[in-house]
This record gives C-alpha cells, structure tokens and sequence, in this order.
C-alpha cells in the first residue's frame, strides 16, 4: 500500500449513528425532551446491561418495577413548609396512669431530664419541654415552636385553634406525650386532664382534626398509638363521604380533601406498651426523631459485646454511690460518651456523624421506597424529610424493644434489616475507637467536659468580638428571639468544637500549666481549630 505524503483527499462525512441510540434521536419528541432536561442518565440503569441501551420491551415489562422514569427528581414546584408546631406534653409527673402497671426501676427520663432530679414536678416538666423544644429546633429552626404543659381540654382546644389562624393553610406538627395518661382507646381518644388534674378527659381525634385542619404531621408517643393511625384514617374517610352526602362540617376550617396529606408517625402498634428498660430513656421514638445521633451511639455501645472490653471506659461511673446503691446498679449500663464537634460543622466527628447518617437513611429510603412516596416524604418538606429520616433508624431500634412503630403513609418493614445499617455501625465504632484512644492517652480528670465546654463559650466570645465573625453572624440571624436553643445541649453547638485530633494537645497544654502556676488551674489554651481530615 502506497503511503501518500501531503494534503489527504476529502472524504465523506461519518453519518452513522453510534452508541446504539439510532431509534432515540430520530424521535423529534425526545430530542425535544432532550434539550429541554438532561436527566436522562439517572433513569437509564446501564448496569444490568453492560452500558447498552435498554429495549423498550424490557421497560415495558418490567416485572420488577426496576426501570422507573423519575421525570420530577427534582421537586421546583409544589413545595410545603411546617411553620408552626405544637408539643402537647401529658405527663403528670409522680402520679403514673391507671391502666399500665410499671415495673420498677422503670424507665422514666423525658427529653433527657430525669424528674426525679428536682424537688418541684412543675420545674421538671417545665425544663422536659424547653429540651423538647431544642432539639426538634435542631431538625428546623425556622418553625414556630409552642408547648402545652399537661393541658385541659378547652386549653387544647384554644391552642389548636390560635395555631391554624396563624398558620393559615401551611403545615403544622402536632407532637403529642401520652406517657402519664391513659392509653389511647380502641375509638380513637386520646386522653388529657381536667382543671384540677382529678380526672382524664378523653378528646376524639374527630374533634382533633376539626380543630387543627389540615395538612398537619403528628407524632404520637404513646402506649397503643395505632389505634390513633388506624382510626385518624377512619375519621377522614368519614369526612370524606359526609362531603359526597352534601353534609360538609362547616366547623372544619381546610377542606376535606387536604386531611389526605396528613402524616402520621406513631411509636407502637395498638397492642403494644413502651415498657422499656430503665438504660432507656422513656420517651425513645421521640429521641429517635429528634436526636438520632445520640441515641444511635448509646444503643450501639449498649449491645455492643465489646462493652466490657473495648469500651469499658464509656461505663465507668466516677459517681461511688451508683455503684454501692442496689436501686441504681441499672445506671452502670448507661455508657457516658459525649462525641465533640457541631452537628452543623462536617470538620468535626459529631458533623461527620450527622452527614453519614443522612446519607445512609437517604439512600436507605431511596432504595426501599416507590418514587411518588420517595419525593412526597423526602424532597417536599424539610420537617417532614428530616422527621421520616430519623423514622427509618426508629423502625430499626425499637424492635429490639419489642415495639414496632407504625407510620401513615406505610413504610416497608424490610427497612430495619436493610444492609446500609452496617455502614451506619461502622461509622458509629470508628468515632468511638478513636475516642476510645484518645480518652486512654489523655490524664485523668473529673470536670473535663465541663472544661471543654467553658473553652467553646470562651472562643465564641473571641468570635464575636474578633473580625472573623461574618459565619457567626450568619448563623445567629436565623435563631428566633424566643428560640431556646442556645440554653440546652442539644443545641447545633451542643457539644464541644475541639477536634478529636487536637483534643490531646489541649491536655498536655493543660498540664503544663498547672505546673507553671497553681492559682490558675482550669485554664486552656486554646489551639486553632483544625479539621478532620482523615478521621475515618
């Protein structure tokens, strides 16, 4: 073959069509679908067939709903925001209710406060609701927040009505805490107190609904709470045929068919109790939506069979009369772990924690979950998103307690045994290990959390009076004036902002100078903050 130097010949254009999409571009209409949207790559699973293009019979037949078009993955239109929530707490501290006989010790912290450590049940319930208040501020701090402490029915009454005027047709979250009340009746009743606090009054969830309007999200905590789920539906079918029959309830202020978008998270199925073991917090389901984190880590170093090996360090109790006292021996089993960071601040392990475990139940519910469901719980409502997403580690957890939480819309059961539950575990033990090590190297001390903590108050001060404040600032403009966040520990700054890779520095740093001057022996130095690369 002659080899030609110089200028080459000019030959025909390649016209063929290649990759295999000949049938797709001369379709007018999906090169017009084209143009407009480039989503079409997160529909195609290539996958299955070697990167090739996926017959139209195949997605046709589709008997195992694999190949789902997902046109709206993106939701623009139609989004909803819960502006207003209501945390009805019924709990009658001291005095428990008739029809559920306790064993004890029992479980009995709310909201992470013990009751029995104030002399004064209305400063305990008091100090319950404002640590309820903050940690659902961590799921969404642009919600107006109002608590009602133990209330009589027109109280409630009063206070759902004041709600749906202010939120006029938004969303609002109902939380209701049935623990020292009645359960909740086969009908439908849920049970509230009378001025005197003498009798229980019931309150139907016809009423309920009329009251609040809708749409709303509740969250029921409670003994049995499926027969609330199961007669909430019951009540809005009936609503729904009165309506057919012309016979509308003019008392109701949204229409009828916005009580279809209500959603419904209950703890415990209608023939179950929550009697959990006095290590738990009596409130679990709610802990598991408001602060899944936390309870993640404590339930996780509770089962773990290393609890008396690796992690030995999280249940030693520095208190001699725990361990002496047979009534709190249930106490030795309480791990006493505090993770350091911001859940706002990835840099840090509390953030990173906070990150993997949206990722996770994120992907969790996009694999278990049809795409309608998937985008009406997850990509329409930040509260309603973040609730559900810490509803998938409830239907893991509590199980092990033998109450099965149930949910309106359903989700599948299969979600508790899901595979991507390992990954949440070993990112739980990684954080730990590490702490673990560090907790081994650094000395002895009684107030070192306490210390931490006046450090973080310390550099947020230097914060705000320095010239770095503009990230501050940002964030300070979207607490409310009557947020309490800032006075619990659940805030998004609730713990320490020191890394685990600075944290021994910072001990040393504190030993030699005690060494240097006796008077000043609580002092840190504090040390730049330095981000967690390479942390897990």
């Amino acid at each position: 073959m002659s080899v030609i130097y110089g200028p080459q010949p000019l030959k025909h254009l390649n016209t063929e069509m290649r990759h295999g999409f000949e049938e797709q571009y001369n379709s007018e209409q999906f090169l017009q679908s084209l143009a407009n949207e480039f989503y079409f790559y997160y529909d195609d699973k290539r996958h299955r067939t070697n990167g090739n293009p996926i017959p139209d019979k195949v997605r046709i037949e589709d008997k195992e709903k694999y190949y789902q078009p997902i046109p709206d993955w993106k939701v623009t239109k139609d989004r909803q925001k819960t502006v207003s929530a209501a945390l009805l707490l019924c709990l009658n501290l001291g005095v428990d209710p008739p029809d559920v006989i306790k064993t004890y010790p029992a479980s009995r912290i709310e909201a992470w406060v013990d009751p029995l450590n104030f002399q004064d049940s209305k400063k305990a319930i008091e100090q319950i609701g404002k640590n309820l208040q903050s940690q659902y501020e961590t799921l969404s701090l642009r919600t107006r927040y109002k608590q009602s402490l133990d209330p009589c029915v027109e109280d409630v009454k009063r206070f759902c009505n004041s709600l749906r005027r202010t939120s006029k047709d938004d969303q609002i979250l109902f939380h209701y805490n049935g623990h020292g009340v009645p359960q909740p009746t086969p009908s439908g009743e849920i049970w509230v107190f009378n001025r005197t606090y003498t009798q229980y009054i019931p309150v139907s969830l016809y009423d309920l609904q009329t009251w609040l309007g809708a749409p709303c999200i509740f969250v029921w905590d409670c003994n049995s709470a499926g027969n609330i789920v199961h007669n909430f539906q019951k009540f809005v079918q009936k609503r729904i045929k009165d309506d057919e029959d012309g016979n509308h309830d003019v008392a109701a202020p949204s229409p009828t068919s916005a009580y279809k978008d209500c959603f419904q998270l209950a703890s415990c199925r209608s023939d179950e109790l929550l009697l959990l073991p006095p290590e738990l917090p009596a409130d679990l389901f709610t802990c598991c939506l408001t602060c899944p984190i936390e309870i993640s880590i404590q339930i996780f170093l509770m089962q773990s069979p290393l609890k008396y090996t690796k992690y030995k360090i999280f249940f030693e109790n520095s208190n001699p009369s725990v361990n002496n006292d047979p009534k709190n021996a249930y106490k030795t089993n309480i791990p006493n772990v505090h993770i350091p960071g911001m859940l706002s601040d990835r840099r840090t392990p509390l953030g990173e924690l906070n990150w993997i475990f949206t990722a996770v139940t994120d992907t969790i519910a996009w694999t278990s979950l049809p795409r309608p469901l998937f985008n009406k719980l997850f990509r329409h409502d930040l509260m309603v998103a973040a609730l559900f997403r810490n509803f998938l580690l409830a239907k893991r957890v509590m199980p092990w307690y033998n109450c099965h939480p149930l949910s309106d819309p359903e989700l599948p059961s299969d979600i508790a045994n899901h595979p991507l539950w390992d990954s949440w575990d070993l990112a739980i033990d990684e954080v730990l290990s590490k702490l673990v090590r560090t907790l081994k190297n650094s000395p002895p001390t009684s107030d070192l959390e306490s210390q931490l903590v006046l450090q973080q108050q310390e550099m947020i001060q230097n914060q705000k009076t320095g010239p770095n404040n503009q990230n501050l600032n940002q964030q300070q403009q979207y607490i409310k004036p009557g947020s309490i966040q800032n006075q619990s520990k659940f805030a998004v700054g609730n713990l320490s902002t020191m890394s685990l890779a600075t944290l021994p520095n910072m001990l040393n740093t504190k030993k030699q100078t005690s060494n240097n001057n006796n008077n000043n022996k609580n002092i840190f130095i504090l040390q730049p903050q330095q981000q967690f690369t390479g942390f897990f």
